[in-house]
């Protein structure tokens, strides 16, 4: 005599092998990647423009620095500046061996 108790689990296995697939490797990488920049764009979104919170959320997520365009002309000036002077200074220096 057997007492039994519980519920009976009956897996039965079926099916076939698969073979791997690059294309379909690359296929999933790219969709995955593209939900995750999804995600991140929805998630902006949110927290900048819908929450109640939103301004609390832009000065955490967004900090202002100085401009560097003033930066970059001053090295493009500098850089041309040198250019011209070395230029002009070998052209100065010949002539001075010549008189």
């Amino acid at each position: 005599v057997f007492k039994r108790y519980g519920i009976k689990i009956v897996v039965l296995q079926s099916g076939r092998l698969g073979r791997f697939d690059f294309n379909t490797l690359l296929l999933q990488l790219a969709a995955g990647s593209a939900l995750l920049g999804l995600s991140a764009l929805l998630t902006d979104f949110m927290a900048l423009y819908l929450l109640p919170e939103r301004e609390g959320y832009a000065k955490a997520k967004i900090k202002e620095t100085r401009d560097f365009g003033d930066l970059r002309k001053e090295k493009e000036a500098k850089e041309e500046r040198s250019s011209f002077a070395g230029a002009n200074g070998s052209n100065l220096d010949a002539d001075l061996s010549r008189a």
